[in-house]
This record gives structure tokens, C-alpha cells and sequence, in this order.
């Protein structure tokens, strides 16, 4: 799993590049010199200014033509054309890539489910009570070998204390599950769903990321593109994408965690284009998460156990 390393809160380190010049232009008496590009561009709040040839982009007046960046060039933009990137050249920033919610296509279900079940999901994962066990223990475990095991057990005393706090950071306010589906070639539907029906329904359009979110894992913000009342308190998704799994042997499901509202003020610190290092989610303790819905048992159970720095399970338990 990426990013297992959720109660503590594993920092992503910020690789510099090496700084050297591509840019050659050529002389009237037929030499070539190395020229530098003219502005800084910082891509997912590095300097990339050395990787990229800006001439390359420019138009006919002289101005910058984000839509000519090389997405292949996989030294600058690492996931290549399916991936989004905030770029800044000099004074101004774009989002470029893909802009759709096709990473997040597939029908996700709120983990809560997980940590108090109902009788009906408790039937169908017997070993969850199981794993949550195992789970608190190594939870007090790792935190007594970092000498704070003494305060975790005064926090958590037992398991349910464990729970009950996981429940109340992971709340998805209603919403029961999102499901995300093609609708056309280059279009994608997010349906909200309650345990009533359907919250809102309707077409997302990535208007920024940030490279420090929850987790100071990259996020990325979406806007609603309808503009019905009932899209209001869906308007913005702030999410992480869902590509926290495991492996063959370990299999972990695919989740990740979200934070949405009516305002996207009170969701960011600096906007949606900010392409700077510094923490740009407002709430750093609203987890809400969704987990992949067809995964297997095993793969749903390793979530806890993964999360809690348990070890995690090969095969489902014997008893």
C-alpha cells in the first residue's frame, strides 16, 4: 500500500533536480550557445525549469501555449498523458492532463461499514471483530515501542475506543457510496448515493491539486459542472486518487480519502492552482473514505490491519 502509513502521518520527500540547460539557439556566425529558459516552471511544486525547453511552447505572439507541454516527457510529468499536473510559468499557473474522474471509475462504499458493520455486513465479513482485534494490539504495539504506548492505552483503552475514534474521522456525512461510471468517451458521472437513493448525480471537471493534502499525499479538486440545488453540498471533491492497494500476496483494496462541500474556501488554504509545497487542506482531521466495493474479504480486511501496522493476512483465518 502507497501510503500505510496513516496514524503516522508518513511525509512525501520533495527530490530536486539536477540543473542543467537543454535550450540551444543558434548564432549568426553558425555556433551554437546554451541559453537558459527565460521563466522559472515549477511542475507539482518542483523546479523543473532545467527539463524543459519552453521555445518548444510558445505561440505566435510570443505568449506560452500550456496545451504544447510534452506529457511523454516522463522525467517532468511521471504518469505521463493519464496524469493531471499543475504548471507554473513564471507568474501564471495551469492545470494540464487529464481532467476527468477517470482514475476513480468503479463503485466505492463508505469504509464505516467496516468499523461498526450491521448484521448483514457482519454475516458476510465474519473475521472483521477479528482483524480490529489484531489491529488494536499492534496499534499499542508500535506506539509502545515509540515510548508512547502509556497515553495511546489512556486514549484507547480497548478497541471500541479505537473504533469509535476511526468513526468519527472517517464520517462521510450520508453519503453511503459514490459510484463513478463512463458516460462517454471522454466523460465521467459521479453518482452520490444515501441510504435513501440517490444524493446528486452529475459531471466533474478537475480544477486543480495539491501536492500536500491529507497525509501530505497529493489531492485532487473537482467541481460539479451541473448547477441543480441539490448539487450544492456536492459541489467540490477533494480527493486523493484510489491507489492505496496491496499485492498478489498481500492484496489490500483499493481506497482513499475525500473531503467535499458546497464552498471550496473552506475545504483549501490557497486555492486550487497553488503550486507550492506548504499543506493546502483546511481539515486536517476529516478522513472520509471510501473503499473499493468489489474487492475481495481478504483484500477489505487487510485495510485494517495494513492501516494499524498489523500484519497483514496471506489467506483468511482457519477458525
Amino acid at each position: 500500500m502507497k501510503r500505510s502509513d496513516f496514524l503516522f502521518g508518513k511525509a512525501l520527500s520533495v527530490v530536486g533536480f539536477v540543473v542543467f540547460v537543454l535550450l540551444a539557439a543558434g548564432c549568426d556566425n553558425g555556433s551554437t550557445e546554451i541559453q537558459p529558459n527565460e521563466e522559472p516552471v515549477i511542475v507539482d511544486g518542483q523546479d523543473v525549469s532545467a527539463l524543459i525547453n519552453l521555445a518548444a511552447i510558445r505561440d505566435g505572439k510570443g505568449e506560452y501555449d500550456f496545451s504544447k507541454l510534452d506529457l511523454t516527457n516522463t522525467a517532468v510529468f511521471k504518469d505521463g498523458k493519464d496524469g493531471s499536473y499543475l504548471v507554473t510559468i513564471g507568474e501564471e499557473t495551469r492545470l494540464v492532463g487529464d481532467t476527468t474522474l477517470k482514475r476513480w471509475a468503479g463503485v466505492w462504499e463508505t469504509w464505516q461499514d467496516y468499523i461498526n458493520p450491521d448484521a448483514g455486513k457482519a454475516a458476510q465479513y465474519p473475521y472483521l471483530e477479528k482483524a480490529w482485534g489484531i489491529a488494536y494490539d499492534a496499534y499499542i504495539a508500535a506506539f509502545t515501542a515509540a515510548g508512547m504506548g502509556d497515553a495511546m492505552k489512556t486514549m484507547y483503552p480497548d478497541v471500541e475506543a479505537l473504533k469509535k475514534y476511526w468513526e468519527g474521522m472517517t464520517g462521510t456525512k450520508g453519503v453511503s457510496s459514490l459510484l463513478v461510471a463512463q458516460n462517454n468517451d471522454s466523460d465521467y458521472v459521479l453518482l452520490w448515493l444515501g441510504a435513501n437513493g440517490t444524493l446528486y448525480s452529475g459531471g466533474y471537471t478537475m480544477i486543480g491539486k495539491m501536492v500536500k493534502g491529507l497525509e501530505n499525499a497529493v489531492m485532487y479538486i473537482f467541481e460539479a459542472n451541473g448547477s441543480a440545488a441539490n448539487a450544492a453540498a456536492y459541489k467540490y471533491l477533494v480527493t486523493m486518487a484510489p491507489d492505496m492497494e496491496g499485492d498478489s500476496t498481500y492484496p489490500i483494496a483499493a481506497h482513499y480519502h475525500f473531503q467535499f462541500g458546497p464552498v471550496l474556501d473552506d475545504l483549501l488554504n490557497n486555492g486550487p492552482l497553488y503550486n507550492g509545497t506548504d499543506k493546502n487542506i483546511k481539515d486536517a482531521k476529516w478522513y472520509a473514505t471510501m473503499i473499493d466495493s468489489t474487492a475481495s474479504g481478504l483484500a477489505k480486511y487487510n485495510v485494517i490491519l495494513g492501516m494499524h501496522r498489523a500484519e497483514k493476512w496471506k489467506e483468511l483465518p482457519n477458525d
